[in-house]
């Protein structure tokens, strides 16, 4: 398992990797500045270069060399936040790529989430990325209507979705000695509502519009500033929207008492608002150290990548998600629940041909 970690690429949210490219040229002796350089010039031919003519003959007559395999273009994927659920998936994903494709080379991005993922996949500068369905199903929405206006855009570069991977639920955080036990509590109050660009942001816009909290003072911060923020009593509450466990969430709530406020009444209102993309959930007891079961809501994730994405390329990362579960699953408890017969229902958002293709082969 070290080995394997030995070459992942951990970097602080939202910064990229730059990695150090040599730059092959000529020697250096044909780089001297002012005229015909040392290499170049024609010298005559000696007893030694007489003497290789045979040689050369020779290996011209047996053909090159066989031309080395080219290298498989380096897999980049766009992960989360450090301590939650997409950046733990990510991280775990690459190391059993790399295990069943020895050789591989994976870099794992560290980002504020779903709206910069999709932005890197859209852009190419990542092969992957995690995104929440709610925000690639309004993408999906405004390229089809983009399309429907007649505006011209870059059909290749539109998203589509491999995988349905997990869910996420909704997470509204408080102290545990906190008056809020009700959403309509945080009227007047301050709230984190995530990192800027992510999914967990978008929802929190949502849910206070659906629910008509119009004067709940907000602060964007991400998963790990905002629960500081939280213990430190520095915001009333805090939203989250998140794989279950979070790690993150469960060490916070160890070090310093939380709890979690009931989000079935958001919920509804998001459903009415938003059809087809959440759906009503529940936190299990004792998931952290809730000692009941809270209801919230969920919104699935989808592995999310360009169209012109290679048929091999889809087939191995599909079948490292479908073998690889268990291993990941320890690093992200919330992958637990993957079903490879839910895979592919990732509805309204369209699923890549080809992984439709390796969907269909799994069938008896």
């Amino acid at each position: 398992m070290v080995d394997a970690m030995s070459d992942l690429v951990r970097t602080p949210a939202g910064r990229d990797i730059v990695r150090d490219v040599p730059i092959h040229g000529p020697p250096a002796a044909e780089l001297q500045p002012g005229g015909l350089q040392p290499a170049d010039r024609p010298r005559p031919a000696g007893r030694r270069t007489v003497l290789r003519l045979p040689l050369l003959a020779a290996a011209l007559a047996t053909g090159p060399e066989p031309a080395e395999p080219e290298a498989e273009p380096t897999l980049r994927l766009a992960g989360g936040l450090p301590g939650g659920v997409y950046q733990s998936w990510a991280t775990q994903f690459a190391v059993q790529y790399r295990l069943a494709r020895p050789g591989a080379r994976v870099e794992v991005f560290s980002t504020a989430g779903s709206g910069v993922n999709l932005g890197r996949v859209r852009q190419g500068t990542v092969t992957l990325g995690l995104a929440a369905l709610d925000l690639c199903a309004e993408a999906a929405a405004e390229s089809s209507d983009a399309a429907r206006s007649d505006v011209r855009t870059d059909a290749l570069a539109q998203p589509v979705a491999l995988v349905r991977v997990y869910d996420d639920y909704g997470h509204l955080l408080v102290r545990a000695d906190s008056p809020v036990s009700q959403t309509e509590q945080l009227s007047g109050r301050l709230l984190a509502v995530g990192a800027r660009g992510s999914g967990t942001a978008l929802i929190a816009y949502r849910l206070l519009g659906a629910t008509g909290l119009d004067d709940v003072r907000r602060v964007e911060l991400g998963l790990a500033d905002g629960l500081d923020a939280l213990a430190a009593g520095q915001v009333d509450a805090m939203f989250w929207s998140g794989g279950i466990p979070t790690v993150a969430v469960a060490r916070r709530w160890r070090q310093h008492p939380l709890r979690l406020v009931p989000l079935d009444t958001a919920g509804d209102a998001l459903r009415a608002a938003y059809d087809g993309v959440y759906r009503l959930a529940t936190v299990p007891a004792n998931t952290y150290g809730n000692p009941d079961p809270v209801p919230t809501f969920a919104v699935a994730n989808l592995l999310m990548a360009r169209p012109s994405l290679p048929g091999r390329r889809v087939h191995d990362t599909l079948e490292v998600i479908l073998t690889g579960q268990a291993a990941i699953a320890a690093a992200a408890p919330a992958f637990n629940t993957f079903d490879s017969w839910v895979a592919p229902r990732t509805q309204p958002v369209p699923l890549l041909p080809s992984a439709a293709r390796y969907y269909r082969s799994l069938k008896p």
